[in-house]
């Protein structure tokens, strides 16, 4: 998830930045095919669709519609090391703080508003000034 943080939210001039947090996992990947992809999709279409309103299953969908899900690619991965990384304007005075949860959340957009609960839930207690 990310967003871009305009400088015009900031009490002081700065320059613009972006909030970000992301993950990467390093490891061994194994191609999976066959039955083995067949019986990876069902369960993952069971998984996603046990909440529907109206349910499709993997052995339902029509041949030709099974015959484009060969097409994916399945994997998994045999995780070896994870690295996650995040930058969400910690390091910002409280109140151009109040005001990037602000902007965030006025842009309607649905991502900038998850980046502001986030931006809440993660923000340090003891970092409250300008670093």
């Amino acid at each position: 998830i990310h967003s871009y943080i305009s400088s015009s939210w900031y009490a002081d001039p700065n320059v613009p930045t972006w909030n970000y947090i992301s993950v990467q996992i390093s490891g061994k990947i194994k191609i999976i095919d066959g039955d083995e992809m067949k019986e990876s999709l069902r369960r993952l279409i069971h998984k996603y669709e046990s909440d529907s309103k109206h349910p499709i299953s993997f052995d339902t969908l029509p041949a030709d519609v099974q015959k484009q899900m060969l097409g994916i690619v399945a994997f998994e991965i045999s995780i070896d090391k994870k690295e996650a990384n995040f930058k969400l304007s910690q390091n910002r005075t409280v109140q151009d703080f109040e005001n990037i949860i602000s902007e965030l959340i006025a842009s309607g957009n649905e991502t900038s508003i998850k980046m502001a609960e986030l931006i809440k839930k993660y923000r340090p207690s003891t970092n409250k000034s300008h670093s």
